[in-house]
């Protein structure tokens, strides 16, 4: 039997139809992946079932094989809302409390 070199792309949930690498977020995972596929290593998309009842609870099951499709590009990327940056906000009220202490009247 003759080996082969693969690549495989995992989903990790069931309720996918295709998977794809996102070029969008690294291009040059994108651009090695492809230049391995043309150079002959197969690229394979899964999916994963999750268990969910009694002792199958957080365990993986083969959910069946995924279609690849063409990688995401730049540009392509979703925009969502980062995350809030109130930390810094409190660390700069609190650096402009310490540099008014000993300045003002006590109340």
């Amino acid at each position: 039997a003759r080996e082969h070199a693969a690549v495989v792309l995992m989903a990790g949930r069931h309720d996918t139809w295709s998977i794809r690498p996102n070029g969008a977020a690294c291009p040059s995972f994108a651009r090695y992946l492809a230049a391995a596929q043309q150079a002959g290593v197969r690229v394979l998309g899964h999916k994963v079932r999750w268990g969910e009842e009694g002792e199958h609870i957080g365990k993986a099951f083969d959910a069946g094989p995924l279609p690849i499709s063409d990688p995401l590009e730049p540009g392509d990327e979703l925009a969502f809302p980062g995350p809030k940056k109130e930390k810094k906000k409190k660390e700069s009220a609190a650096k402009d409390q310490d540099k008014g202490k000993g300045k003002g009247k006590e109340v």
